[in-house]
């Protein structure tokens, strides 16, 4: 279990960083959420801010990337609220349709 928290924690922190795009960052989490369920704790640790954070649920990763976006003036809210959307629309989509092993 330790093992699968820890992966899917560094699966996320990966995708969220190299894509760091609203909509993708919603495709991964909520792929996450279908193969292992909502509720897993994970921490992840900054090293340029020198500080960890501990995520309780993979929406949450989501939601700070939305956040951090709009902080940045990268984009209006409504443009990344879209974003996820249709970031959880495609995951559900793939999910039930190509991912069905899993279920």
């Amino acid at each position: 279990m330790m093992r699968s928290r820890r992966l899917a924690g560094l699966i996320v922190v990966l995708v969220c960083l190299i894509w760091a795009a609203t909509g993708h960052a919603d495709v991964v989490t909520r792929t996450l959420e279908n193969l292992f369920g909502n509720s897993i704790t994970f921490t992840v640790f900054s090293t340029p801010a020198n500080a960890t954070k501990t995520y309780e649920h993979f929406s949450d990763v989501a939601d700070d990337v939305v956040n951090v976006r709009i902080y940045q003036g990268i984009h209006f809210r409504a443009a990344d609220v879209l974003a996820r959307k249709q970031g959880t629309a495609a995951a559900d989509w793939a999910f039930a349709n190509f991912l069905r092993l899993y279920q």
